[in-house]
């Protein structure tokens, strides 16, 4: 899902380029971006400006699945922090939010 969202800020990047923005190696990256093509929500497409590479873009199915995806992200956190106070719900955020954060620039 993390490549699904980050194609939907950029199409077009190249595999390096989404491996460098999700941290993660590259051979990761690529087993992930397989398994999206062969499910069709992701497609490769020769680099105009460097055929070595390809650029990646979103399928119309990723596109269409993007907000269903997302609902279903917000409905599990929601989930989540139902017993909490509001307050506590938004240091929960904050704090997770933090942690997301902490982890990429491991």
């Amino acid at each position: 899902m993390i490549v699904l969202k980050e194609l939907a800020k950029e199409e077009g990047i190249s595999q390096k380029e989404l491996s460098l923005r999700l941290d993660k190696d590259q051979n990761t990256v690529k087993a992930m971006i397989d398994k999206l093509e062969i499910k069709s929500f992701i497609k490769r497409e020769e680099n105009k400006l460097d055929r070595r590479a390809f650029s990646l873009f979103l399928t119309d199915k990723a596109k269409k699945n993007l907000p269903i995806i997302k609902n279903y992200e917000n409905q599990v956190l929601e989930n989540i922090v139902k017993e909490l106070s509001e307050e506590d719900a938004d240091k929960f955020r904050s704090i997770l939010e933090k942690i997301r954060k902490n982890i990429s620039n491991v």
